[in-house]
């Protein structure tokens, strides 16, 4: 269960089933990534492969080969010194910093820039991959169309314009993701309303690290 901050708890109670994970700032003409995943078992197969199961992955060979059709290069996580306590396997995201940390022990782990949530939708707390998704579709929530209008019902997985990129490992209680993204210039920002964003390369890398049942720790 998702143990979050009181403050990200009131921030959940507004912002409905799912947290917006975008800034206002990327609302011009653009669909960011701010908002709930689709209903992942009411879409085709193809391009929207899920690994629910607790402590499954995404095959390697259909990553690699969305990750081929995508252009999608070589990660830009790099190996770092690790202090922290964490077990080997976890994840963790220090917001103040905008990286997300894999702990591989030994005292190391993969540095990764992301996008966190702005000053005010920052949340702390402790969660576990509760799904790994594969070019996911995104459906925008009722925040997102307060601000445009126009916004699409549902984007497909693998259009230009979803917010999710190449993929998502949802998180649980239902309220956030990691999740690639079509906005590259925001990854080192504070934008998002509680979503953590990746370079499309780095959430490919993380997707194929990382199982169902992952460990998760957000810190400030």
């Amino acid at each position: 269960m998702l143990r979050l901050s009181r403050r990200a708890l009131l921030l959940a109670s507004v912002a409905g089933t799912v947290s917006a994970c975008m800034g206002s700032a990327d609302l011009g003409g653009l669909v960011g990534p701010n908002g709930r995943l689709a209903d992942f078992t009411s879409l085709p197969t193809s391009g929207h492969i899920v690994a629910a199961g607790n402590g499954t992955t995404i095959p390697d060979h259909l990553l690699e080969q969305r990750m081929q059709l995508k252009g999608i290069g070589k990660t830009r996580g790099k190996q770092v010194p690790y202090t922290g306590k964490e077990e080997a396997g976890t994840i963790v995201i220090e917001q103040s910093r905008q990286a997300l940390y894999l702990v591989e022990g030994n005292g190391k782990a993969t540095r990764y820039s992301v996008a966190v949530g702005s000053a005010q939708n920052q949340w702390t707390g402790e969660s576990k991959v509760s799904a790994v998704h594969l070019q996911p579709g995104w459906s925008p929530p009722d925040v997102v169309r307060r601000a445009n209008p126009n916004v699409p019902d549902m984007i497909p997985g693998g259009a230009p314009n979803n917010p999710m990129g190449i993929g998502a490992l949802t998180l649980t209680g239902g309220d956030y993701a990691i999740h690639g993204t079509n906005r590259p210039d925001s990854i080192g920002r504070a934008v998002s309303f509680g979503c953590f964003r990746m370079f499309n390369e780095d959430i490919a890398d993380l997707m194929r690290r990382v199982r169902v049942g992952t460990r998760v720790v957000v810190n400030g």
